[in-house]
């Protein structure tokens, strides 16, 4: 009888697996690993490089505009002296070549040219104040540049327009005075001395302006007057010749003087006029530079506070 026999019983074996070599994974990490890290530095130093290089520009942005805005202000305050010194001169009315100079520097294009966007930071985020003040401040600073742009041009205009004016002040008073001592030349030229004796008026205004015309030339000659001073020329010689000659009727001999002596006074007060409305123009555009100039110097004491 076969005899029975029992197998082993199985069981599970403990795997014994190799050592790792870490190395050979290292050889084949590192390629990976090398480039991310490597790009991953670099772009961190980039970042904080150009950020420091941002940081750098945007101070030496702000210190240039802060230095334009001072400036600015300093040289609105030399141009309403500047204003003020033309203002007397149109008083006087001295010259014919009167006008307010424009100093070069009354420039907004450099302050213009910065960013936009730097400018927003130089207000925005530069400042401790309040968003709505720092805008306000701002919105102040575009105005200012504006008025100081239009400042120029109406300077520009109204120097332009009273040298204008005065020119042709001149120019009017000339030619009637040649007419005025033409005509008077003409009549004694042809009537005879027992007509001219005889018309009392005519008589009249020869020996006036005669009188006027040599008390005209002696001022002129020991007060050196020149051709161009207006007002004393009105005081010295117009206006008593005007004011003498009201009297005097008009006649076939004194008809054509007299109206050209009217003309010549009425061409001064037409002047004045004129002069007077550059006069209100001139000391409008010196009181808008003092305006401006204590706008700029508050925005500045703003950003520097």
């Amino acid at each position: 009888m076969p005899t029975l026999t029992t197998s082993k019983p199985v069981t599970i074996h403990e795997v014994k697996v190799s050592n790792i070599n870490y190395f050979d994974y290292l050889t084949i990490l590192l390629p990976v690993i090398i480039p991310i890290i490597t790009f991953r530095l670099g772009y961190t130093y980039n970042r904080r490089e150009e950020k420091r290089k941002e940081t750098e520009r945007f101070k030496e942005v702000k210190i240039y505009f802060l230095t334009l805005a001072k400036f600015l202000a300093e040289i609105l305050d030399e141009q309403a002296k500047v204003i003020q010194d033309a203002t007397a001169m149109v008083e006087l009315m001295t010259d014919n070549n009167i006008s307010a100079g424009i100093y070069p520097e009354l420039n907004t294009k450099r302050i213009k040219a910065i960013p936009d966007l730097d400018l927003y930071k130089i207000f925005i985020a530069g400042t401790k104040n309040s968003v709505d003040y720092n805008t306000r401040m701002l919105n102040k600073l575009s105005s200012a540049l504006d008025s100081i742009d239009s400042i120029k041009i109406q300077l520009e205009q109204n120097n332009a327009e009273l040298i204008k004016e005065i020119l042709l002040y001149i120019e009017i008073y000339n030619n009637i005075y040649n007419l005025i001592a033409n005509e008077n030349a003409q009549i004694i030229k042809q009537g005879s001395l027992r007509t001219i004796l005889n018309d009392t008026e005519y008589f009249e205004l020869n020996r006036i302006l005669t009188v006027c015309s040599k008390e005209m030339s002696d001022k002129v000659k020991d007060e050196n007057i020149p051709v161009t001073d207006i007002t004393k020329r009105y005081n010295f010689f117009i206006k008593p010749l005007y004011e003498r000659t009201r009297h005097i009727n008009e006649t076939k001999s004194t008809l054509d003087m007299l109206n050209n002596i009217h003309e010549l006074n009425f061409n001064y007060q037409n002047f004045i006029l004129v002069k007077n409305m550059a006069i209100s123009k001139l000391s409008d555009l010196e009181t808008n530079c003092k305006n401006v100039s204590k706008e700029v110097k508050a925005i500045y004491d703003n950003l520097t506070a």
